[in-house]
């Protein structure tokens, strides 16, 4: 609804009937105006009443100024008439006409610049080779409107000729929005020039017969001569003011309002690529650890005959080299062929080199691409996650790199029996000595009896790699990660950040925002507390956002054994509520999950022994926090900010799970980052502790054991 508004401002101020001139600059100078226009009425108004009143105010004013200047230029256009009416008669006059015809288009310009110059009929031919007259093509050319067309017969037989002014749209429609806005009025230079969609008929004074083409707008010039007509095309060549870069090629300009972005693949030119990557594969050459790579493998000589199986597609140093130096035009996705293709043949040197020869490749690719337009030069993967054994129901597990069982399920309408694939750990499949193995979705239901042979040997060793996707505009591929890119929030598609630089693009703002989401009395009184703790310390990293982001009412049941322990003194159920409470930062400009805590709280209503008490029962992060000296007091802020939180709610006692994960184990977030250290036992009680020595100075608790 906004950029229909938007739309309407620019109608109301000039109407574009020409669909090629919504591509020209000073059209868009325009759009931006309107854009600020209505985005400085939307942030003042406060409700949609308000909104709607205040931006037809704003063009009320705006059309009523430009109609008042409209009336004066047509007063002026009126004086000028009467001028050349009392001239028109006195054919030995001519030239002094033509004089004052200057004059008067001096002075009706104003602040629309000088106009374009006419050159007194007679005296044409001399003209044209008049060294005075050489700069006034590089003028900036005003558009010069009448509503009387004027015809003008020269007495001399040397030369007869006339000219024409045809009714445009009048420049002060700009030039006055030009005065209304700074950031336009200094780029006037182009805004005066708003011929986009008309074409203008007069005579000119041009020191050449013929000029270069411009982009901007044509210019007929006719010539009346006793032998023939000569029609021929002038336009208007930048002036001595125009800076470096309105000299540069410009690109096809995009309108970022479209629904469908037109698409332009990339294409690099073969020097292109070589001043670019040449100087990587040089850096690869100069390497101590890159003998082996230089040159492909023989796998007979160096009697690795299954060198083949391993290395699916191999690539040598040389044979890198070789394509680079006979490639003759390039596009996007060959590149990236290119380049995706070597740190695989590099991966071997890890075993060898100690990863120095693709620490080196990583180095100096990264720049290269990013150069180019890519994201980066690398190749990401997940790692194998650790899987779920069904064996024995344990609860055991398939760690990663381990070998394991599974069964591919055909039939998941079977009754226990849902899932698409069962997996068994080595140990819990060889303990089974018969034929057949019982799985089932629900160990205390009827079990499904399957052969084993069925069963399919596996490692769990297989990387997954990051998502690539392509920029809807040039094609570029980058990582969905790099990218920070996520379909729901930009459904239109991808847009490289070079296309957005270039095509003047601007990218939809990101609504789902972790500040934006639903505020609660705990994500308030913990993000003020973190907050105020970095204020009071001096840091000046990104604002720590606190959410709650799930909260529930659940009831622990009691299970048959452990009611048979207490002799049936306990109650069916402990009712609680659940809650997860995550930390944000914004990092870059985005905004970072770092902390994850979950909780269980049970108030006054449940029965005894948990009444009243508060359960941490999870506690996740990762190491991204900024700056990372202050990464464990944040942590303990957020903790000892929810145990005051509790304690004023009338909550007794807390209990907190203070055992680290096991190796592979992951408790809140699902993957982190590999020089991430597991705290042991012992070094996380003590993380604790330090925490509660805290609270117990800031008399939150009282004791703890």
């Amino acid at each position: 609804m906004r950029n229909h508004l938007v739309q309407k401002i620019i109608t109301a101020l000039i109407p574009i009937t020409d669909t090629g001139a919504v591509r020209d600059k000073r059209i868009i100078n325009l759009a931006n105006y309107a854009r600020r226009v209505e985005n400085d009425t939307f942030e003042v108004a406060s409700n949609q009443e308000e909104y709607f009143h205040k931006l037809a105010e704003k063009i009320y004013k705006i059309q009523k100024e430009l109609e008042d200047r409209r009336e004066k230029k047509r007063l002026q256009d009126m004086q000028l008439a009467a001028q050349i009416s009392s001239t028109t008669g006195q054919t030995s006059s001519t030239n002094d006409y033509n004089g004052k015809m200057h004059s008067t288009m001096d002075t009706m310009a104003g602040d629309n610049g000088p106009p374009n110059r006419t050159a007194p009929m007679s005296d044409y031919a001399s003209s044209l080779s008049s060294p005075s007259t050489g700069n006034i093509l590089h003028q900036p050319l005003t558009t010069v409107t009448n509503s009387n067309r004027t015809t003008i017969n020269g007495a001399s037989n040397t030369t007869a000729g006339t000219f024409t002014i045809t009714n445009v749209p009048p420049n002060e429609h700009l030039n006055f929005l030009i005065n209304r806005d700074v950031t336009i009025a200094q780029q006037a230079n182009d805004v005066d020039m708003l011929e986009a969609t008309n074409q203008i008929k007069t005579e000119l004074i041009s020191p050449k017969p013929q000029l270069q083409s411009s982009t901007y707008f044509v210019i007929k010039k006719e010539e009346s001569t006793p032998h023939d007509i000569v029609h021929s095309t002038v336009t208007n060549k930048p002036s001595e003011s125009t800076t470096n870069e309105d000299i540069k090629p410009k690109l096809p300009q995009i309108d970022s309002t479209s629904k469908q972005l037109p698409k332009h693949p990339v294409q690099f030119a073969a020097e292109d690529l070589r001043s670019h990557l040449e100087p990587v594969i040089h850096k690869m050459i100069a390497c101590e650890d890159s003998h082996p790579f230089r040159q492909p493998v023989d796998p007979v000589a160096l009697n690795i005959l299954d060198y083949p199986t391993i290395v699916k597609h191999p690539m040598d140093i040389s044979t890198m080299h070789n394509k680079l130096l006979h490639v003759v035009i390039s596009s996007g996705k060959s590149l990236q062929t290119i380049y995706r293709q070597s740190p695989q043949r590099v991966l071997v040197a890890r075993c060898y080199s100690n990863g120095r020869l693709s620490e080196v490749f990583a180095e100096a690719i990264d720049p290269a691409m990013d150069t180019l337009g890519y994201c980066c030069g690398r190749q990401y993967v997940y790692l194998p996650q650790v899987m779920f054994c069904y064996g024995n129901q344990l609860c055991c597990q398939i760690l990663r790199d381990g070998n394991y069982y599974y069964y591919n399920n055909q039939e998941p309408s079977r009754f226990n029996l849902s899932g698409d694939k069962y997996t068994f750990c080595s140990k819990c499949f060889d303990s089974v000595k018969s034929d057949s193995i019982l799985v089932g979705d629900d160990p205390a239901q009827t079990l499904v009896e399957l052969p084993k042979h069925l069963f399919i040997s596996a490692k769990n060793d297989i990387q997954e790699p990051e998502n690539m996707i392509d920029c809807i505009v040039c094609t570029r591929r980058w990582h969905q990660v790099c990218a920070l890119h996520i379909d729901q929030i930009w459904p239109e598609g991808f847009i490289c950040k070079t296309c957005i630089r270039d095509y003047n693009i601007k990218r939809k703002d990101n609504r789902y925002t972790a500040y934006k989401l639903t505020d609660t009395d705990l994500a308030k009184v913990l993000e003020k507390r973190v907050n105020d703790f970095l204020s009071n310390e001096g840091c000046q990293t990104g604002r720590v956002t606190i959410r709650i982001l799930a909260a529930s009412d659940k009831v622990c049941e009691v299970k048959p054994r452990l009611r048979k322990y207490y002799h049936n003194q306990v109650p069916d159920g402990y009712p609680y509520r659940t809650k997860a409470v995550f930390a944000f930062q914004e990092i870059e400009g985005v905004d970072v999950v770092l902390f994850g805590m979950h909780v269980q709280e049970y108030d006054g209503r449940c029965h005894a022994p948990n009444t009243r008490r508060v359960y941490v029962s999870y506690l996740d992060s990762v190491h991204f926090f900024r700056p990372k000296i202050y990464r464990t007091d944040v942590y303990h802020e957020i903790l000892i900010g929810y145990l005051d939180y509790a304690k004023k709610l009338g909550y007794v006692y807390a209990h907190i799970w203070a055992c680290p994960p096991s190796e592979g184990d992951d408790y809140i977030f699902h993957c982190h980052p590999v020089e991430q250290r597991v705290p042991k036992p012992k070094r996380l009680q003590d993380w604790y502790k330090k925490m509660l020595d805290r609270a117990i100075l800031e008399r939150v608790v009282i004791d703890y054991k």
